[in-house]
């Protein structure tokens, strides 16, 4: 049986939730029907169960009855005949919101800033002539935005109609007053192009760029930068040396006193993974597939596992390195249970298409580590000695 409290909830998911499509609802747009009389089902028990709620029932009929009345709302009822007796007992089965204000009533003040919000801004775009469904999906989706930013994003809307956007970045775009980096967030640049009338701005977002450690004592640098996406730059798009050997490192500190002498320095890279960002940045580095070894060491738990899956899913065919099942149990003196934070590491569900892409000994430490049956949670790779790592090399 719906409440009073439930009818207010859902009610205000329709008004209120994101996902919503419906705008006519807040008669903000034309649309194309009224979505009002709004009827709402109440639940009602059957016959049979109202012989077993008889006592929550008459409570429960009593509150939707004196809700209904008090927001001016009809219901529907029908009648029910009890099994085993003769009773027939009149239920209300449903109730009808019959207009928008109403149905703002009944939310409250969350709902009824909303509207006012929209209404103000309605207003606001009568000066131009953006299509009126485009607008009432903007005003809606811009309605917990500051009012500087709704009218800087107009602005820009209204510029973007009459110029072509397509292959340069936002700063390039000379929008008067507004401040060149307002469509640097793509949702921004997904709500101009909403009330441009375009179904998107084509804009240029700067090259990634990848920090590289070049580790062979006859590279003339130290450090040096892939820059991905651009024909400009070319000589910082390879290393400064032919490499027969990349390792992918996830921590910076770990990155950053990596030994550029031993074994592994003669012609080898270093490369920074930066976190959950590598898959599609390192990955996408042209000449990582023309070196013959590929290695990725991360931290030795659920996320580094899950990440070194990654890299293999976007094409990268590449090695781990202390990472499996084996490492972990001789490596456990430096593990630890806690998070950075340090809130004590639980369980947690295996990421199964994730996993397809570890190796025997690779998911077996991984299914360990989400179903919490190892000692320790997590090795971060800072921890290990580099003597380890080396000799895995």
């Amino acid at each position: 049986m719906r409440t009073v409290s439930d009818i207010q909830g859902l009610l205000g998911s329709k008004l209120l939730g994101d996902a919503r499509t419906d705008y006519s609802i807040w008669n903000v747009s034309p649309g194309k029907s009224d979505p009002y009389p709004l009827k709402m089902p109440l639940g009602a028990p059957s016959g049979k169960r109202l012989s077993e709620t008889a006592d929550g029932f008459s409570s429960w009929k009593q509150s939707i009855m004196a809700f209904a009345q008090r927001m001016d709302c009809p219901l529907t009822f029908e009648n029910r005949r009890v099994p085993k007796t003769a009773a027939v007992i009149t239920v209300p089965t449903s109730i009808e919101i019959p207009n928008p204000a109403t149905a703002v009533a009944i939310v409250g003040i969350r709902a009824s800033a909303a509207v006012a919000t929209c209404a103000e801004r309605q207003v606001l775009l009568k000066g131009y002539s953006f299509e009126s469904e485009a607008a009432a999906t903007f005003i809606w989706k811009t309605r917990k935005r500051s009012d500087v930013d709704f009218e800087m994003l107009v602005t820009a809307a209204d510029w973007v109609r009459g110029h072509e956007t397509q292959g340069r970045t936002p700063r390039e775009l000379p929008i008067p007053d507004v401040q060149g980096k307002l469509l640097n967030p793509k949702g921004d640049r997904t709500l101009v192009a909403l009330l441009a009338g375009k179904s998107g701005l084509g804009l240029r977002d700067r090259p990634e760029k990848v920090e590289l450690k070049y580790l062979d004592p006859a590279s003339p640098t130290g450090f040096g930068l892939c820059v991905l996406g651009t024909q400009d730059d070319r000589d910082l798009a390879r290393p400064s040396y032919p490499c027969h050997r990349a390792i992918i490192l996830e921590n910076r500190d770990t990155f950053n006193s990596f030994p550029m002498t031993g074994a592994c320095s003669s012609a080898t890279v270093a490369i920074l993974g930066n976190g959950n960002q590598g898959p599609t940045t390192v990955s996408e580095i042209p000449w990582l597939a023309e070196i013959p070894d590929v290695y990725y060491w991360g931290d030795m738990d659920t996320d580094g596992l899950e990440i070194l899956a990654r890299y293999r899913r976007a094409g990268l065919n590449c090695k781990s390195l202390l990472m499996s099942y084996g490492d972990f149990i001789r490596l456990e003196k430096y593990g630890t249970t806690w998070t950075k934070d340090n809130a004590m590491i639980r369980s947690r569900p295996e990421d199964i298409e994730l996993a397809k892409y570890l190796t025997y000994e690779e998911r077996r430490l991984y299914q360990a580590l989400c179903a919490g049956n190892l000692p320790k949670s997590r090795i971060e790779q800072e921890k290990i000695p580099y003597t380890e790592i080396l000799c895995g090399v």
